[in-house]
């Protein structure tokens, strides 16, 4: 897998990532494929896959709980996780509060 670097930074994203849209619904939750998604997203990491691109809007925010239960079973600090947030959750107390305590395990 090919990373690149980002800004002047020491981080490295890899070049190529894998899409959640549509996994665990559309507009809404859609659970019946949950566990067919979930080993989807594990064999991607096993091949090497280590970017993971979601939203909150993904299935009503199924999408994320789809991808935190794939992760669960790699160590945290080898897939990099990058997802979008609704404009009118993007107050602290709305976001960077439950960022914090779900970063903390």
């Amino acid at each position: 897998m090919e990373f690149r670097r980002i800004g002047k930074t020491d981080f490295f994203l890899p070049v190529l990532g894998f899409g959640t849209w549509e996994i665990g619904g559309r507009d809404y939750p859609d659970y019946s494929n949950n566990g067919q998604a979930i080993e989807v997203i594990r064999y991607a990491i096993r091949r090497g896959i280590k970017f993971i691109d979601t939203a909150e809007m993904y299935g009503a925010g199924h999408a994320e709980e789809i991808v935190g239960e794939a992760i669960s079973t790699f160590p945290r600090e080898e897939v990099f996780i990058a997802t979008k947030v609704w404009p009118y959750n993007l107050r602290y107390k709305d976001f960077l509060t439950p960022l914090a305590i779900a970063l903390r395990g």
